[in-house]
């Protein structure tokens, strides 16, 4: 059994264990250092499927070379497309030589045990902001002060490749009637391998109609781009 087999294995052991409230996903590095999603279990919770593409969080922990210093991150706050909150913990991957070779993820799908909370809260007439700031003067010996908090999410799990890629691009100038110069043009491709979006396989044809220009063009500012790199 080679170490994709393996994990595809592992993946569907996860899945079985954990149960339905937990999707895992792995994510495989080809020859070529694209990533896509090899296995993918529970995949309801996201809406994902074998053809969605890594996240950019994910993308980021990668350029960022986060496996180097760490073998995982967990306990990180994600959502889904349709506002689910989800508990996301990471594995690193990596070879003898420590390459990294893929990525193992569990989204444990929070929202019904909030919602659950939310509703128990309700039942005795207390605001979840509320319980918040009691549990804090608990453990502080502080007066209560009620502020709101908002937890932000760290990662978004797109579905759709030109999601994850519209989201890297400031949306003004993806509005019809903008004429965008060469200079630009780079300035977005610079932006895009920055956050490792070239790392998501078969993300070229995606770049080239969200930019409006042909897949030679991004190809070729790319190459600059790693050109103005080496120097």
């Amino acid at each position: 059994m080679n170490e994709l087999d393996k994990y595809k294995a592992i993946t569907q052991f996860l899945a079985y264990t954990l149960g339905a409230d937990h999707e895992i996903v792995l994510h495989w590095r080809d020859k070529n250092g694209s990533f896509y999603i090899a296995e993918i279990e529970n995949s309801d919770i996201s809406g994902r499927d074998a053809n969605s593409p890594i996240t950019g969080f994910a993308l980021e922990l990668v350029q960022n070379k986060v496996y180097e210093e760490q073998n995982f991150v967990s306990h990180y706050f994600a959502q889904t497309q349709n506002g689910r909150e989800i508990k996301g913990s990471t594995y690193f991957i990596k070879g003898a030589n420590g390459k990294l070779l893929g990525l193992l993820c569990i989204n444990f799908d929070v929202s019904k045990y909030v919602n659950l909370s939310e509703d128990i809260l309700q039942m005795v007439g207390i605001s979840k902001d509320t319980a918040l700031q009691l549990k804090s003067q608990q453990n502080t010996n502080m007066p209560v002060v009620f502020e709101k908090e908002k937890n932000q999410a760290e990662e978004i799990l797109h579905s759709d490749v030109t999601e994850i890629i519209r989201s890297s691009i400031d949306e003004h100038l993806l509005q019809p009637g903008v004429i965008m110069s060469p200079e630009t043009k780079i300035k977005i491709i610079q932006g895009l391998s920055n956050k490792g979006i070239f790392q998501i396989k078969g993300v070229l044809p995606y770049v080239a109609e969200i930019m409006g220009i042909s897949e030679s063009s991004v190809y070729r500012y790319l190459q600059k781009v790693k050109l103005n790199e080496k120097v």
